[in-house]
């Protein structure tokens, strides 16, 4: 079993995400090694795992691993200054914004305040 099956090229897989805090057993053959041995896509690991990452079979072979928190998903908010950006704001505060979701997808009708939502697939704290 591959991720990059025979007739399909998977140069556009670049990250993989994982929220185990002890690796799993998976087939030699799962990710596509270059002529080095490597695997050629960054590994994001839990927070303080990366040594067993390193030390277990398979896993080892990717060229960088780095660590994230998978408590959320979430890598940075990046907050816009633009105009559409604000109007959405204003959106999320108020909850008169179409298509909100918290961060565990469920769509919501109101906001609270500090609260991080998902609106048109941008995240959003409610002011």
């Amino acid at each position: 079993m591959s991720i990059c099956y025979k007739n399909y090229k998977c140069s556009a897989l670049e990250d993989v995400f994982v929220s185990w805090s002890k690796p799993l057993v998976i087939p030699t053959n799962v990710f596509d090694k270059n002529s080095s041995g490597k695997i050629l896509i960054a590994l994001h690991v839990p927070i303080g795992k990366t040594k067993i990452y390193q030390n277990a079979d398979v896993w080892c072979n990717f060229y960088d691993i780095q660590e994230w928190d998978p408590s959320t998903g979430i890598e940075e908010i990046k907050i816009n200054a633009t105009d559409e950006a604000s109007s959405a704001s204003t959106r999320l505060s108020t909850g008169k914004g179409k298509n909100l979701y918290n961060l565990q997808g469920v769509k919501v009708n109101g906001v609270k305040k500090g609260s991080v939502y998902v609106h048109n697939g941008r995240k959003f704290i409610a002011k």
